[in-house]
């Protein structure tokens, strides 16, 4: 009896591509993306997608395997980062996702350089905002409490001043009152110091894709 021939393995570089090119095609289109974290990824006018929450406990665990927070809750944003371990996160998290083929190439978590977080941060009112503008708080709070800005952010001002691109934290915090609170106010942190009150939100977007 003859041999059956065996049946030809698919080839593997032309599924690769196949799968590239819709998720490009998904990243390229208006929709908002859920990533691994289960964070949703608010796509923002100005092309750029940013996370609807700043990094919680929880995810910060999920990615780098330990969880510094000062205020410990699943759901409260990560404190006590550097401004490197924020980027570390960022660059971890590209990396997870690349190598399970959830992110098209040319595409990364970053931190925002401060252009896009005064666009994004938006009319995003004090009132909204977990800070002590109206009597001492003692504590960071569960993220998304309170009402999102135009774009569906939460928290882009206070509960944690953000990390940016540069060593510069914008937003405020829970501790924050008076001057701090100016959504112009600058906190120019030191790089390698941890703070209770300092945390970080991440952008999604095409690499050399800042505005």
């Amino acid at each position: 009896m003859a041999a059956v021939p065996a049946t030809p393995a698919p080839d593997d570089s032309e599924a690769k591509a196949k799968k590239e090119a819709q998720l490009l095609e998904l990243y390229q289109s208006d929709s908002d993306i859920t990533n691994s974290l289960d964070t949703l990824m608010v796509l923002v006018p100005q092309g750029y997608r940013v996370a609807k929450y700043e990094v919680t406990q929880s995810d910060y665990q999920q990615v780098m395997g330990d969880n510094p927070s000062r205020f410990e809750g699943a759901r409260r944003p990560v404190e006590q980062v550097t401004w490197g371990e924020a980027k570390a996160f960022c660059e971890r998290l590209t990396s997870k996702e690349r190598d399970a083929g959830l992110l098209p190439p040319g595409y990364s978590y970053t931190l925002p350089t401060e252009a896009q977080w005064e666009y994004y941060v938006n009319e995003a009112s004090i009132d909204d905002a977990i800070t002590s503008h109206l009597g001492d708080r003692r504590n960071t709070e569960n993220v998304g409490g309170l009402r999102p800005n135009k774009f569906g952010l939460h928290d882009t001002r206070g509960n944690v001043w953000e990390w940016c691109a540069s060593p510069i934290a914008r937003g405020a915090s829970w501790r924050s009152h008076e001057d701090y609170l100016a959504i112009n106010f600058r906190f120019v942190g030191e790089p390698g110091r941890k703070y209770d009150d300092i945390g970080f939100r991440i952008v999604l977007q095409e690499s050399g894709g800042s505005r």
